[in-house]
């Protein structure tokens, strides 16, 4: 399932249940330049997070996008 549809069906979860939550994660790319994700920004209350897996234990680096729509604080 592309993206976009997945995103598309979570559009209408959310209409019927305002309630549920939603986590995306992608390794910092092109993904935050696309414009299908700009408008689910808006449309379901994404909001984009960008971590780096070092901060958490990792012995890593690896810059991270997290999308979430509710009140997260890495």
């Amino acid at each position: 399932m592309s993206l976009q549809r997945l995103l598309k069906s979570f559009l209408k979860l959310s209409e019927q249940d305002p309630g549920v939550s939603l986590v995306m994660e992608n390794p910092m790319g092109s993904l935050r330049y696309r414009p299908f994700v700009w408008i689910y920004e808006l449309l379901v209350g994404l909001e984009r997070h960008t971590v780096d897996y070092c901060a958490f234990g990792s012995d890593r680096r690896k810059t991270t996008d997290f999308w979430c729509n509710f009140e997260w604080n890495p």
